[in-house]
């Protein structure tokens, strides 16, 4: 198996597009399309070391020296509202986290009781 296709099938098991590897990786868009119609080959790309650490693999994999395929590490980006939200819930009462997580369909939190001294 050719580089590029070692990469189009990263970029289909992982469901990345053209765009999102172009815009994550500082890579144009134009000749990652070259890579996928054989004009160009990526194989003395400088581009080869993101692309194995953003699908972590190894460069190795990307050249068909190595066929072991390791499990890709789940990949948890927060977008900045995520992050607000979250904050959001830890501040707010237990009625309002109740609230939230029975919109969700998520288990109530118990309420705690203060032990008296």
């Amino acid at each position: 198996m050719q580089v590029a296709q070692r990469i189009f099938q990263l970029m289909e098991q992982n469901g990345v597009t053209k765009y999102r590897l172009s815009r994550d990786l500082y890579i144009s868009d134009s000749l990652i399309s070259q890579w996928g119609n054989g004009r160009t080959s990526p194989e003395n790309s400088k581009h080869l070391p993101a692309i194995a650490d953003y699908f972590h693999v190894s460069v190795d994999y990307l050249l068909g020296r190595d066929e072991s395929y390791p499990v890709p590490e789940p990949k948890l980006e927060l977008t900045d509202d995520a992050i607000e939200m979250a904050k959001a819930y830890e501040a707010a009462s237990i009625d309002v986290k109740n609230g939230v997580r029975r919109f969700l369909g998520l288990p109530e939190v118990a309420i705690k009781k203060e032990k008296r001294a």
